[in-house]
């Protein structure tokens, strides 16, 4: 089981951003005019002297005002792809999300965007202040990443001033390390260059995982100040896509092409529904195509997705799918019903047998069947699957005080909650989002062991800076390493990317049972 990672793409037409201010005369200018004035006046009757004089005056004292003036009222506007975003000021223009200190005196960033609906206009809100909540839309999914909702969300669902500053720093850090080409890479990424002990390059895995990231923070190709970022990745990716549909038939590894798949699909569903792009429409359809006809079928234990189309399935591979294909329904694109319904009997077959004992926390449970999960039918239920099979039993219909759902999160508060000493990026992904999605108690308590200690292992100095070190710090870095970092499948990059989604989590999605309108699949 390899957990994947996202790369970016780059987008053609990548767009520059110009800086307009406005034509100033300068000194000599001015002193040409006055010498010229000078030659009039000795050569002029005294009425006319008099006339000059005044003028004279008159051009000074608007020179002065017009300066005044300009010093003052400098808008800076940035042109991206006909689009414009006003800043109001300098150091909201060159760091949007500021270090935690620098945090109280720089401004929230204000975008107005005018062709993109997802973008809506923006007024700054404190969102730890006392104030009433904003009027925002929050009925879609991903209507919590507009600016504005945002800074709502982060307030109401449990993050912080620390937290959002650490999100800037790592969308910074994954800027920096885009290549020129649009790609980004996982490996390299170690103090000295090295590989990070990753063994397999995957340039469509490490793009979409960093695309990912921006879009979570609401950055598109059309807005946001990544939005060259985003269109460079974005058009890398859509450069690899094959006419099956296919982002990954070339140059990635055999067990990574349906992960890597699962998460491109996942990045152009969500721009798909956050710009209304017609140019993605087709792009997201083929990749959806690709998806569903990917599916296995076999009636014994399939249902879902593995290493290869049409044959076998995971629990792993297969919940990357589940969430490209609910990205696709956000994204307006048809799927039917059948593909989930096989994915929840997919789900039953990995399932825990009946009275299956296991102990956490020094607790005995005794679980009924469906309250944890197993990579392939054959293997001992664990909490990375656990995690992951119950954020797709919460998609596919589970109500939220479901006896079993709460009897999962029961067990995993109890004897798995976060530590640093014992990393998994790939376990805390997951976990985070099953809780949030749980919300109260259970979501609080996850919250609270997880926010800060990400927030204060993030990087805060170079080299790195934003990033979050994959490996242990004494002499054998295996020693206190990522779980999946220290096997190979993994380095900087995965779990700088992980980490920011985790952080973006008050936002990134809204809570399913919060969602208007949701439509319920259960079985």
């Amino acid at each position: 089981m390899r957990p994947q990672v996202l790369r970016p793409a780059p987008v053609s037409g990548a767009s520059t951003v110009t800086i307009g201010v406005r034509e100033r005369r300068d000194d000599d200018q001015l002193e040409t005019e006055l010498d010229l004035m000078q030659r009039l006046f000795k050569t002029s009757t005294p009425m006319l002297v008099s006339a000059i004089v005044h003028m004279v005056l008159l051009i000074i004292l608007g020179l002065w005002m017009f300066q005044e003036t300009f010093r003052t009222e400098i808008e800076l506007v940035a042109y991206s792809d006909g689009e414009e975003e006003v800043f109001d000021s300098i150091a909201a223009l060159a760091s949007p999300f500021p270090d935690a200190t620098q945090l109280e005196s720089v401004p929230i960033m204000t975008t107005v965007a005018k062709t993109d609906p997802f973008q809506q206009t923006a007024v700054p809100v404190d969102p730890f202040g006392d104030q009433p909540a904003p009027t925002v839309n929050l009925e879609g999914a991903m209507s919590g990443r507009t600016e504005q909702a945002q800074n709502y969300m982060v307030g109401k669902r449990g993050g912080s001033k620390a937290s959002q500053s650490a999100v800037g720093n790592g969308l910074k850090w994954l800027a920096d390390t885009q290549d020129k080409r649009g790609y980004w890479k996982l490996q390299g990424h170690d103090r000295k260059g090295n590989a990070d002990l990753v063994i397999n390059e995957n340039l469509q895995a490490a793009t979409a995982m960093a695309l990912l990231a921006f879009q979570g923070a609401g950055h598109t190709h059309r807005s946001g100040k990544y939005a060259p970022n985003v269109a460079k990745g974005m058009n890398f990716l859509l450069s690899n896509q094959t006419s099956d549909g296919n982002f990954c038939s070339r140059g990635v590894a055999r067990d990574e092409m349906l992960y890597a798949h699962a998460q491109c699909t996942i990045v152009v569903c969500e721009l798909l529904a956050m710009t209304k792009d017609p140019k993605l429409k087709d792009v997201a359809q083929d990749a959806v195509k690709f998806c569903i006809d990917s599916q296995d079928l076999d009636e014994v234990n399939g249902g879902g997705w593995r290493y290869t189309p049409g044959r076998e399935s995971d629990t792993s591979v297969t919940g990357w799918m589940l969430v490209a294909l609910k990205s696709a329904t956000y994204a307006g694109i048809d799927v039917p019903s059948e593909v989930f319904n096989r994915v929840s009997s997919f789900l039953d077959k990995v399932a825990n047998e009946p009275d299956f004992k296991v102990t956490a926390g020094g607790k005995e449970f005794v679980c009924p069947p469906g309250v944890l999960y197993k990579y392939v039918p054959e293997k001992t239920p664990d909490r990375v699957m656990s995690a992951e099979g119950m954020l797709m039993r919460q998609y596919l219909g589970w109500k939220q005080d479901d006896p079993r759902l709460q009897m999962t999160s029961d067990i995993l508060l109890t004897g798995h909650l976060p530590t640093w000493e014992e990393r998994d990026m790939y376990y805390w992904y997951y976990a985070t989002q099953m809780f949030s999605h749980l919300d109260g108690e259970p979501w609080q308590k996850w919250n609270a062991a997880m926010r800060d200690m990400l927030v204060q292992k993030q990087l805060r100095e170079n080299p790195g800076k934003g990033s979050w070190n994959p490996l242990g710090t004494g002499p054998n870095q295996l020693n206190g390493a990522d779980f999946w970092c220290a096997n190979g499948a993994g380095g900087r990059h995965y779990v700088t990317c992980l980490s920011l989604y985790v952080l973006e989590v008050y936002y990134r999605h809204l809570p399913i049972y919060q969602i208007k309108g949701r439509e319920n699949t259960a079985r």
